[in-house]
């Protein structure tokens, strides 16, 4: 395949991911009792994604055990925390690798530089980086739905992305 599409299929995968860690902050609304300007303060003073999901995670497993509603959310989100850090090496071997385009007149293919480790050296870039998209959007779905079932259990309203 051609460059663009390997640069677009880039693009996607990280738009993809933005929809993760979007998630991720609206899972920590719903959890949070704190007014929005509290709330915001801690959740993104880490500046690190991970921290934020470690803060989100730790609030959940005290908020959703002492829920007056019995539930499972505590185990299901603990199972979408490790999938999300496991999901994350994906996004990372995105965002730090180098991505040359071929100079040669008729291949227009692009190949990752990396310094290190890097899981999609040696591999199909377009056919891992449009399984990469797929996945980020799914594990988006399912913490979304994850968002959905806290909010009744707490009895709270979906939190809204802007204040």
């Amino acid at each position: 395949m051609s460059d663009e599409n390997t640069y677009e299929l880039i693009g996607r995968a990280t738009v993809a991911w933005s929809d993760v860690e979007l998630t991720w902050y609206l899972i920590y609304l719903t959890l949070s009792s704190a007014s929005r300007d509290d709330a915001d303060a801690i959740y993104f003073a880490p500046k690190n994604a991970e921290t934020e999901r470690k803060i989100t995670h730790k609030l959940g497993s005290v908020v959703l055990v002492n829920a007056k509603t019995p539930n499972t959310l505590p185990i299901e989100l603990a199972k979408l925390y490790k999938r999300t850090n496991t999901a994350s090496a994906d996004r990372n071997n995105i965002a730090h690798g180098k991505f040359v385009r071929s100079n040669g007149k008729n291949d227009t293919s692009t190949t990752l530089w990396a310094v290190g480790k890097n899981g999609l050296l040696g591999k199909p870039l377009d056919s891992e980086l449009s399984q990469m998209e797929k996945k980020f959007y799914l594990l988006a779905d399912e913490l979304m739905d994850f968002m959905y079932r806290a909010c009744i259990v707490l009895g709270r309203e979906p939190p809204s992305i802007e204040k």
